[in-house]
């Protein structure tokens, strides 16, 4: 009652906001739907749409692709796509024609219809003309998002509310508490939360060589670190806790590279060292004191000790890996369909040697450059990391470096954590694209202005250094 509740009250509110969302999309539908894809995917609708589409952040995604795409057309208005969308678009035609030859047309056929909206949000915001505020709402939108979901994950630990509950009896951190629904899954929300980190901490960095608004600037940056950070760690996902240690090492080295910056970053990383050795050792005497306290049932939550224990990897990855690089040998030419790894798996794993620790409908590869050799071939791999290497290439430009450093970090993270994780048709895989290619319309917009790139708090320009 309360979903349906909920639903009718979200198309209402749309229909009543429709003119401004058409007007303005970058500024009020896209930046709502970036901030709810941490938790959106696990909030369920009564609509007559099937999974994943019956989501909250689906159907915010779709409205932003309908708003978006009335704007260019009734306004008329628009600026050409960058060279990445090309080879984005390249990508996704070949992943389309794997269907004909795939091995299970039925999944390939549902993985597309799952693919296609990701990428053609990603094309209508690199086609929709955006100012410099537009980018400012966003980074906004996206550190509230996940400082949401840091505070969440705090609440339900100290409340004793429990984490949500997953499968093998394990309790970690998911944004969901109901494994029913099948989005309980610790792995994503951290990966979730690598852009809003990656965004605080450039704007906690960037605020502090300001004068205008620094502290309170700087305190929601380092609120926007902190929070998501202890999500991440609370998910138990080791992957995640990796990847979130290259964004935050990243985004330090790529500030340290800016002479106006080094000497604040040395010592917020000095300041960091300090503040973690206290909390060690403010834990090590809470647990000596108090033994049955709240720091001790923290300690031995099974979140802390999955990063601490050496015993084997429930997931079994080692054994997918292992089965799905014999598939690999056989089907990587041309590829075995899109989304068909799972069907793979089952076929091979009779004889790969290896044990098969994965129940049926589970058996995802677990790492997103496997899966799409096996899906989509090598042409399929090589055009994705074509695309990888273009975007980079575009991010090292003088003006998408001087007000986004943050997003070479943020795509690095991304990488790293879909090394074991198979999540490359996931929202939060493609926002972090689509916000390059609002910064690239916010920068193109700020030249053509005869703007400095720095033209907002948020952006990440050379300025001379202020004190005090």
């Amino acid at each position: 009652m309360i979903e349906l509740l909920a639903a009718v009250c979200v198309g209402v509110l749309v229909l009543l906001l429709t003119p401004m969302l058409v007007a303005r999309p970058a500024r009020t539908i896209l930046p709502v739907y970036a901030a709810t894809i941490p938790i959106g995917s696990g909030v369920k609708l009564p609509v007559p749409l099937p999974h994943p589409f019956n989501s909250f952040s689906s159907l915010l995604g779709g409205i932003a692709i309908v708003t978006m795409l009335a704007h260019l057309v009734l306004y008329r208005r628009g600026r050409p796509p960058t060279l990445p969308v090309a080879f984005w678009l390249a990508f996704l035609a070949w992943v389309t024609l794997t269907i004909f030859w795939a091995a299970n047309p039925g999944t390939a056929v549902s993985t597309l219809l799952v693919a296609v909206p990701l990428v053609f949000l990603m094309l209508l915001a690199a086609l929709l003309p955006l100012q410099s505020h537009d980018e400012l709402v966003l980074r906004v939108s996206v550190i509230l998002g996940g400082l949401l979901v840091g505070v969440y994950a705090l609440i339900l630990l100290f409340t004793g509310a429990g984490l949500a509950q997953r499968e093998r009896g394990t309790e970690r951190f998911a944004v969901v508490s109901n494994a029913a629904t099948g989005h309980t899954n610790p792995n994503q929300v951290a990966a979730s939360l690598l852009l809003p980190i990656a965004i605080s901490l450039d704007l906690a960095i960037g605020s502090s060589i300001r004068s205008r608004n620094r502290r309170r600037w700087r305190l929601l940056g380092m609120a926007g670190v902190v929070f998501p950070v202890a999500a991440v760690v609370l998910s138990g996902s080791r992957g995640g806790l990796l990847s979130t240690a290259v964004v935050v090492s990243l985004v330090f080295f790529l500030w340290h590279q800016r002479p106006e910056a080094r000497r604040l970053v040395r010592a917020l990383v000095m300041r960091s060292v300090v503040v973690a050795a206290l909390l060690a050792s403010g834990f090590y005497a809470a647990v000596t004191l108090t033994p049955e306290g709240v720091i001790e049932g923290v300690i031995a939550s099974e979140p802390i000790q999955r990063f601490v224990d050496r015993g084997t990897d429930p997931t079994g990855r080692e054994e997918i890996w292992a089965t799905g690089l014999d598939a690999c040998a056989v089907v990587c030419g041309r590829g075995a369909g899109l989304g068909n790894f799972p069907d793979l798996y089952t076929d091979f794993v009779p004889f790969s040697g290896a044990l098969d620790v994965i129940k049926p409908g589970e058996r995802e590869a677990h790492n997103t450059y496997l899966a799409l050799a096996v899906d989509t071939g090598m042409i399929g791999l090589t055009l994705f990391l074509l695309a990888i290497v273009v975007e980079w290439r575009a991010l090292s430009a003088p003006h998408m470096y001087a007000c986004a450093p943050f997003l070479k970090a943020a795509v690095i993270g991304l990488l790293v954590a879909n090394v074991f994780e198979d999540q490359l048709w996931f929202k939060y895989f493609w926002i972090v694209f689509v916000f390059i290619r609002v910064a690239e319309g916010a920068g193109l917009e700020a030249q053509s202005a005869g703007r400095p790139q720095e033209v907002n708090i948020l952006a990440g320009g050379s300025v001379a250094p202020s004190h005090g």
